[in-house]
């Protein structure tokens, strides 16, 4: 049988830890990490016109998680974000639902 890898990533000298695939593996990437830093960057500055974001299929760090949270707490741009298939921890859930909470009232 096949084993489901680890939920929680804590690289922390990392964003990214690669991409979901079938049945749960994770395929390493290169690039990842600059893409990642990116969409944080753009999500930080509220980007004017992002309103959507499509993570889905990526297993992240805590330390995005945690990033991610604090950029989105004050961002009056975006509206939707997807996270399909990710492996987010608990861990990975409470930093993100942290900063979706701060974000409440920009409409997120």
């Amino acid at each position: 049988s096949e084993t489901r890898p680890s939920m929680v990533f804590r690289e922390q000298n990392c964003f990214v830890v690669g991409i979901v695939r079938d049945g749960g593996r994770i395929e390493e990437k290169d690039g990842l990490d600059t893409i990642a830093d990116a969409t944080l960057q753009r999500c930080a500055s509220n980007e004017r016109g992002l309103q959507l974001l499509d993570l889905s299929f990526t297993a992240f760090t805590s330390l995005f998680l945690s990033e991610f949270a604090e950029a989105v707490c004050h961002n009056t741009e975006l509206r939707e974000v997807y996270l399909d298939s990710c492996c987010i921890s608990d861990e990975g859930l409470r930093l993100l639902s942290q900063g979706l909470a701060r974000n409440a009232e920009h409409n997120l």
